[in-house]
């Protein structure tokens, strides 16, 4: 069973919790592109099989969130699971005031990360420092915001506000909500999170637990995943032949003529039943061009 699949993480179980789930049903290897928090739900993208060979592409991928933000509580972990630190006003915050320090977010900006992280500093995570109350020095993190917008807003002494966040991989957004707090004055914690979308797979794409579980008793799963050849579909498509694709199946660098290749790109190659062999590169060489496998999958 190899392929994508696309779940609905529920609230109250780790990323680890869903994959291990997933590997019990199906007895193959399981890996994630990019982790939630336990408290939050949503999409999280699955590697089944030899598609685990693809997990490290597929976590670059944007990230898409709902997330509900509360103004004028902070808490230590930067969401509802922490320890209240402070409590302000919040009620001279506006809803015009809010959707500008929003937009104000846009671009790349450096963040710390959660003290309350699986961050690794010194060898350790960083939550397993800061649950013995020891001081932790959050590291900073380059974090790219593309969009920031906001849906809902409750104008109160302690405020709530929906916004829409598209931002990079790694990003956390327990970090923009304390930031936002900051920058207003009157703190802030992430109450709620959603993800709604991992690159081009969102909500629409995802299966529960419970459908997951249905399809794989009844033996209907591997007709839900997502093909190993469809799985990075921003990558140019190339299809050899038989003796070509044994070859770089086997690491083997070979000389194609004849195709216009685009150079020193990552290429997704299919043998002629339409599997995909490897992700290689092209090279031009000799009047032909050399096509270097990076990562095979094997068979």
């Amino acid at each position: 069973m190899n392929g994508l699949l696309v779940v609905l993480k529920p609230s109250g179980m780790t990323s680890h919790d869903v994959v291990e789930f997933v590997r019990r049903l199906t007895g193959v290897k399981v890996g994630h592109t990019g982790t939630l928090d336990p408290a939050a739900a949503g999409v999280l993208v699955l590697c089944l099989g030899q598609a685990t060979r693809l997990a490290e592409l597929l976590a670059q991928d944007a990230k898409t969130y709902r997330a509900e933000i509360t103004l004028g509580i902070s808490t230590d972990t930067l969401d509802a699971e922490g320890q209240i630190t402070n409590r302000a006003d919040a009620s001279a915050v506006s809803r015009e005031l809010m959707a500008e320090v929003l937009a104000d977010l846009v671009g790349e900006i450096e963040m710390p990360v959660p003290v309350f992280s699986a961050v690794k500093r010194g060898g350790q995570k960083l939550y397993e420092a800061a649950r013995r109350g020891e001081d932790v020095e959050a590291p900073m993190r380059l974090m790219q915001i593309d969009n920031c917008e906001l849906l809902e807003f409750e104008a109160a002494e302690v405020s709530k506000a929906l916004v829409e966040i598209h931002c990079s991989k790694g990003t956390y957004v327990r970090s923009i909500a304390a930031l936002i707090g900051e920058k207003l004055g009157c703190g802030a914690y992430l109450s709620f999170l959603l993800r709604t979308a991992v690159g081009r797979w969102g909500l629409a794409d995802a299966l529960t637990l419970e459908e997951v579980e249905e399809l794989a008793a009844e033996g209907r799963l591997q007709g839900c995943l997502i093909s190993c050849a469809d799985a990075l579909p921003h990558l140019p498509l190339f299809g050899l032949g038989w003796g070509l694709v044994n070859a770089l199946r086997h690491g083997t660098a070979q000389y194609v003529g004849g195709a216009i290749f685009p150079s020193h790109t990552l290429l997704r190659v299919i043998d002629p039943q339409g599997e995909l062999v490897c992700l290689a590169e092209a090279c031009p060489d000799l009047g032909a061009y050399l096509i270097t496998p990076k990562k095979v999958l094997a068979h």
